[in-house]
């Protein structure tokens, strides 16, 4: 089991503060909001934070990017880049799009448009190469710097316009918030032996 903390609202200095309260106290990820409004804008800021971590260990992410606001190529290039720099630290937090779509008034995702963005963003961040509407695309640099993805595919509960739970699956791996009902220990008991065994638990705070 792994435990994680999230902050995005500024100033920036705030997310720095609880990144090294994170350290010191041996959490193992920083998760950054990617809500483009509402926000700090995400890959700017985890560049900038990832610069000051004193945690070689500490996992980077973002809880979570989406297709809709975020073109899956552009988050592809950003994941290799910092994957780069982290050595391999990075862990793609993708979804259907809730905050950053709706204060644009645009709609989410479907599970379709999501899943093609999940495989963009692993063949062409691997350094393979890809065809994307009759165009190869190619990030030489790229290979090597795989991007491990948490898929968030399945709101749990709402409120307002902003999904504060969901659970994310992919192969051995779950990823969960634990600021509400549905990530309480009881409901994760419920969950976690209907995944595939080996599974691995992210806990965001």
């Amino acid at each position: 089991m792994k435990f994680g903390v999230s902050q995005a609202f500024p100033p920036i200095t705030d997310s720095l503060r609880v990144l090294r309260a994170a350290e010191d106290a041996g959490f193992d990820q920083y998760w950054f909001f990617d809500s483009h409004v509402i926000w700090l804008e995400t890959y700017s800021a985890l560049g900038w934070l990832i610069g000051q971590s004193r945690n070689e260990k500490m996992e980077f992410g973002t809880c979570v990017t989406n297709p809709v606001t975020r073109d899956p190529l552009v988050v592809t290039s950003a994941f290799a880049t910092l994957n780069r720099i982290t050595g391999g630290m990075m862990i793609c937090g993708i979804g259907r799009g809730d905050s950053p779509v709706r204060a644009i008034k645009r709609r989410p995702a479907n599970l379709d448009r999501v899943e093609e963005a999940v495989n963009i963003i692993r063949t062409v961040g691997s350094g393979q190469a890809m065809e994307i509407e009759g165009t190869r695309v190619h990030l030489e640099w790229g290979r090597g710097a795989d991007t491990r993805l948490s898929v968030a595919k399945a709101p749990v509960t709402t409120s307002g316009s902003c999904v504060t739970g969901f659970v994310t699956q992919v192969p051995n791996s779950i990823f969960s918030f634990c600021d509400c009902p549905m990530s309480q220990p009881t409901a994760l008991s419920w969950r976690i032996p209907r995944r595939a065994g080996g599974v691995r638990v992210r806990l965001a705070a």
